[in-house]
């Protein structure tokens, strides 16, 4: 938060000899987001609501007093490697990635419906895909069976027709039942929180990505969509041949969501 004292904060704890180590997620990191503008908001799914909106009139000694808390701290905690280049003067730094929560989602059966599911993760709407809506409403005029379901922390943060909101409570469950996950985000630093295609990979659930900067090591998982029509022509394919391409889904991308599940990496972490 730009409103705690990280300097002061900092040198009272190592005053008292204790050891100082920053967990810098990339979704809050300051030396990223400062160059985003001021309406870019990073919402945070399957977590407590996260907002986050750039300060103009943040006071510039008061960010210089916060780089120097950063230089103090002993260590910074990254998620992403990406973040090292904005971090390579500072304290010592480990990259330690997200993981997922293998038990949580071996938990929820994977229950084949009626109708064919279709996830969307949006952080907020991207201006590639502005007629968003538009494109729903086509491929539910050509597909009666298709059912969406909207994953966000706030109901009011993007309102899809013909959707449902997922619930913090049912996320899991309906995760589970999806047959298809979209992930687009806004901007390369508007991050949709990067567990969501490894647990889509750990679900065999195929994936459509606007190839965000920061999905990179996932990219090559998805399949990658720059537009509206480039995302509904995808679609279209999709469900026309889903019993082929869920038949033929790579092992690869289960294999590497397995590789991060969180019981299995708390020893390297610690």
């Amino acid at each position: 938060s730009s409103n705690i004292d990280l300097l002061n904060f900092i040198n009272f704890w190592k005053s008292h000899g204790k050891i100082v180590i920053i967990d810098m997620p990339i979704y809050i990191d300051p030396r990223i987001n400062q160059e985003q503008p001021s309406d870019n908001k990073i919402s945070f799914i399957n977590n407590p609501i996260l907002q986050k909106k750039i300060d103009k009139n943040y006071d510039v000694n008061n960010r210089q007093k916060r780089d120097w808390g950063f230089h103090l701290a002993d260590a910074i905690l990254l998620s992403s490697p990406i973040q090292q280049q904005y971090w390579q003067s500072t304290s010592l730094l480990y990259v330690i990635p997200d993981y997922i929560n293998l038990e949580s989602i071996r938990n929820s059966k994977r229950i084949k419906s009626k109708s064919f599911n279709v996830g969307v993760f949006f952080d907020s709407m991207n201006s590639n895909f502005n007629n968003f809506f538009e494109v729903i409403a086509d491929l539910n005029n050509k597909y009666a069976s298709l059912c969406w379901f909207s994953f966000f922390d706030k109901e009011n943060e993007l309102k899809l027709p013909s959707t449902y909101i997922v619930k913090k409570e049912n996320y899991f469950q309906i995760l589970a039942s999806l047959d298809i996950g979209i992930t687009l985000s806004k901007s390369p630093t508007s991050i949709i929180n990067s567990r969501i295609p490894l647990e889509l990979m750990s679900l065999r659930i195929p994936w459509i990505t606007n190839c965000n900067e920061w999905y990179e090591e996932f990219s090559k998982y998805g399949i990658k969509i720059s537009n509206n029509e480039e995302i509904q022509r995808t679609l279209s394919y999709m469900i026309d041949h889903f019993d082929l391409i869920s038949s033929n889904i790579d092992d690869q991308p289960y294999f590497y969501s397995l590789s991060r599940n969180i019981d299995d990496n708390t020893n390297e972490i610690i």
